[in-house]
């Protein structure tokens, strides 16, 4: 018996050098989405997942609704898929409730564009640390807290905190319609140059909209800042919202591809 127990240990202290702290490891360019699924509120989000010019990845919620996450939510992201360990652990089943297990609260599914897929699940937090385990794997781990911020995060903080983000040289119009009144801008903005720049060319109901104050402040990058700084309050699925009256006001903007984005606001 006492040969066994030592054999056993040996063998699990070997596995943990083996995996060399390192369990996960996600080839993005290979990786098609992301899923995250957390217990206590419900929340999931299917995450689209493509490749910048800088060759690094850019994640973008595609389900349930469509929207950039936050930087707090791609940083936990990248950790998750290139996951360390702060140590092997070995958890009977009979004991998976103790470690936050029988019924984890977060579940990651990587989905490859080969079809393939990697499912990680995470406990609560227990005393500083998080304990988790691969699906299809027979071992558990357990992880330093501090390396993961933001699995608690409400939504509103994994998303993108602003409803748009404008940039002036992928648009080709912007059109703003409150009430009874509108207005429209079009925009020829060389890539990598910003409205005051000589190059940049807008124009507010064929209008030059570049006049500044005295300051040297414009009432176009006024209007810009207002428009990129409308921030999400929160998140409401299926809302009942009377729509019979229209909006109280509507933004759309086309891209330079000339793809077409609406957004309309009412009141609740």
């Amino acid at each position: 018996v006492i040969a066994a127990v030592g054999n056993m240990t040996s063998c699990l202290e070997e596995t943990a050098n083996f995996l060399d702290d390192k369990v996960l490891q996600i080839d993005y360019n290979e990786l098609d989405t992301v899923t995250f699924k957390r217990a206590s509120d419900k929340l999931s989000m299917e995450i689209k997942v493509s490749i910048d010019s800088s060759d690094d990845p850019v994640f973008e919620i595609v389900n349930p609704y469509s929207h950039s996450i936050s930087s707090y939510f791609s940083t936990l992201i990248k950790n998750l898929s290139n996951l360390y360990i702060s140590d092997f652990v070995d958890i009977p089943s009979s004991e998976k409730a103790d470690y936050g297990l029988s019924d984890p609260e977060y579940h990651f599914i990587f989905m490859m564009k080969n079809g393939n897929s990697t499912e990680l699940y995470l406990s609560s937090q227990i005393s500083g640390c998080y304990y988790g385990y691969i699906k299809g794997q027979d071992y558990c781990f357990k992880l330093s807290g501090s390396q993961f911020i933001g699995l608690d995060f409400s939504e509103t903080k994994l998303i993108y905190p602003y409803i748009m983000d404008i940039v002036p040289s992928e648009l080709s119009s912007l059109n703003c319609v409150y009430g009874n009144e509108s207005f429209k801008l079009d925009f020829n903005v060389p890539a990598g140059q910003t409205i005051s720049s000589s190059e940049a060319d807008i124009k507010l109901d064929g209008r030059n909209s570049k006049v500044s104050d005295s300051t040297g402040r414009s009432y176009l990058s006024v209007l810009l800042e207002s428009l990129n700084s409308i921030e999400i309050a929160g998140i409401i699925m299926n809302a009942d919202v009377d729509t019979s009256s229209g909006p109280v006001f509507s933004i759309s903007y086309i891209s330079g591809d000339y793809t077409t984005t609406v957004y309309d606001f009412y009141t609740r």
